[in-house]
């Protein structure tokens, strides 16, 4: 399942960063007058003139190009974006009726210049390009969002995105809220606030980077976790939480988890058998002992490694292997073979 979510993430990744620059490289070679109509651009910035006919996606890649190659030569004048910012605010309404291209081309570009483009209107606009979800247009639209700082608007776009139904990669949120410029802390506690109202993906998402930022939501996450609401990802992810944060209170809890007589999903087990690692105690060795002989491989794997983790001494893994469970025997002597091919450190 996490395997499927990173390569899910990477392919998404990709995906973004070459469709784009793709559009640009397709646009580029449509005319030879290109290379000349960029340096006749990078002229007139040069003279603060704003381009005309920046409305022409061709013309918007010329201009984006002169601008990159100023910035470059270290021939931009600082004051040369914030003054064109106001045009690009409304060239927002031009290009919503654009090609899927066009769109997250345009809203590339924005982000580009973000550092230089600090006006709310500019990005309230573009919260329009997400009436007619794209994953790439999804994606550009936010990182301008995250760069700008707003959390407001950000938390407009996501619902924006849950009210169209639209999945967004759980990574890609987590990632993108992780570069706000902004108290991590706070912000944290912002985006939980109105959590539960998005889809499944932007909940997990916002999960993932509270376990970045705050160690703060132990008490929050075991009472969501114990109210049996949200989905089976986020609940799994707030269970690791726990691992990176440990919790006394919710140590009964994930206990209960790890038992296979609870009806649960088998999910919980896999993740409780892992989870646990970071709770050293008698009970808990002999609740993974117990676990070794669950009928679920991924369960007797975590359960095994964490016994390992937790440094259970040769002798009781080896009790395992003698006795008359064939799955925890097989798992046990796994483990035994792993240790026995570490190298001894003196």
């Amino acid at each position: 399942m996490v395997a499927h979510l990173l390569w899910g993430y990477i392919i998404v990744s990709a995906g973004v960063i070459l469709y784009v620059a793709g559009f640009a490289i397709s646009l580029g070679f449509q005319t030879r007058r290109k290379e000349a109509n960029r340096d006749r651009i990078k002229q007139m910035i040069q003279e603060d003139r704003v381009p005309p006919k920046l409305h022409q996606t061709f013309q918007l890649v010329c201009f984006d190009e002169a601008l990159k190659d100023l910035q470059t030569e270290g021939e931009l004048s600082p004051h040369y974006l914030p003054r064109v910012e106001g045009t690009f605010t409304s060239l927002v309404d031009r290009y919503k009726g654009k090609t899927t291209e066009e769109r997250a081309y345009f809203a590339q570009v924005v982000t580009r210049y973000t550092g230089s483009f600090s006006k709310r209107e500019l990005y309230q606009s573009l919260l329009t390009f997400l009436e007619k979800p794209n994953m790439y247009v999804t994606e550009n639209v936010l990182q301008a969002l995250y760069l700008h700082g707003d959390v407001t608007l950000i938390q407009i776009a996501y619902q924006k995105l849950s009210d169209a139904r639209r999945f967004h990669h759980p990574k890609l949120i987590a990632d993108g809220l992780a570069t706000v410029s902004s108290d991590q802390e706070e912000l944290a506690q912002k985006m939980w606030k109105d959590a539960t109202s998005y889809q499944p993906s932007i909940q997990l998402g916002i999960v993932s980077f509270i376990a970045r930022a705050s160690s703060s939501f132990q008490e929050t996450f075991l009472q969501f976790l114990q109210s049996e609401e949200g989905s089976l990802d986020m609940r799994l992810e707030m269970m690791r939480y726990f691992r990176k944060y440990p919790y006394e209170p919710a140590y009964p809890y994930l206990m209960e988890l790890l038992n296979p007589d609870n009806g649960l999903a088998a999910e919980y087990r896999i993740v409780a058998a892992s989870v646990l690692s970071a709770y050293p105690k008698p009970s808990t060795i002999a609740a993974l002992k117990q676990a070794m002989k669950d009928r679920e491989w991924y369960v007797r794997v975590n359960a095994s490694q964490t016994l390992n983790d937790l440094n259970v001494p040769v002798e009781e893994l080896t009790s395992i292997v003698t006795g008359d469970d064939r799955y925890a025997s097989e798992m046990a002597a796994y483990r035994l073979m792993e240790r026995s091919a570490e190298p001894n450190v003196n």
